[in-house]
């Protein structure tokens, strides 16, 4: 709407105006290599394409046709490439973490990113979890051609990606058929005990085991990760008030 676009170009030139009394009382070369040079790149960044978004706000209002009559790179229009800067409006939202009141939240964040090599290899060992179920199953089960009446004439673990995507569901407690029937009622049906100690055998060992050792690696690197964070800011503040004295 107008009010909105009309706000979005206050804030914008509010913004270039903030950056600039920064600049201006911090010095250049402080407020740009300073202790926080990166949050003040990352403003300097936000406030370029929020101005890119405003001058093709304006350009709009001045040349309603811009977006077909106007200049192109190859067969996108220029003025369709500037919008993208729009993008920043959902960027800004980082800005708030810099506040007080939203310090857990940005703990969560960096927690996040601390822990996400830990994720990244959790994914990795849950998928081979998975491989070698599914394989164990299509080794078991696949060869009896084991078809359900359905509507889909469903055949179970047919193929090693539907194998492995089932035993996914199965561990994340959602192991249903596509007419709706738990998978495990029905194995139990077909196979009895055989098939059901070692399916709980199987599910107590991931879900208690596994899954509880990812979540204890992940919490514990993440801790970690703060700790050294917490005695690189105190050996900063150290090195700051050193100088100073």
């Amino acid at each position: 709407s107008l009010v909105l676009d009309r706000m979005e170009v206050f804030f914008s030139f509010y913004f270039a105006f903030e950056l600039l009394c920064k600049l201006y009382y911090s010095g250049v070369k402080q407020y740009l290599v300073g202790p926080e040079m990166r949050w003040n790149w990352f403003d300097i960044l936000v406030v370029f394409l929020s101005l890119v978004d405003t001058t093709a706000y304006f350009y709009e209002l001045t040349n309603p046709n811009a977006d077909v009559d106007g200049p192109r790179l190859g067969s996108v229009s220029i003025i369709r490439l500037a919008r993208l800067a729009r993008l920043t409006r959902l960027v800004r939202l980082l800005r708030v973490l810099r506040l007080r009141m939203f310090r857990e939240l940005t703990l969560i964040a960096k927690g996040v990113v601390a822990g996400m090599r830990m994720l990244v290899w959790a994914i990795v060992m849950l998928f081979f979890v998975v491989y070698f179920g599914a394989v164990c199953m299509r080794q078991t089960v696949g060869p009896d051609r084991v078809q359900i009446n359905d509507a889909y004439g469903t055949v179970l673990f047919s193929d090693l990606v539907w194998s492995m995507f089932m035993i996914f569901r199965i561990l994340m407690q959602d192991g249903s058929l596509p007419d709706g029937t738990p998978i495990a009622g029905r194995m139990y049906e077909l196979y009895g005990v055989g098939f059901m100690l070692p399916y709980m055998l199987s599910l107590l060992f991931v879900v208690f085991g596994v899954f509880n050792l990812m979540t204890a690696l992940f919490v514990e690197n993440v801790l970690e990760a703060a700790k050294q964070k917490k005695q690189l800011s105190i050996a900063q503040e150290r090195i700051r008030v050193a100088r100073k004295l």
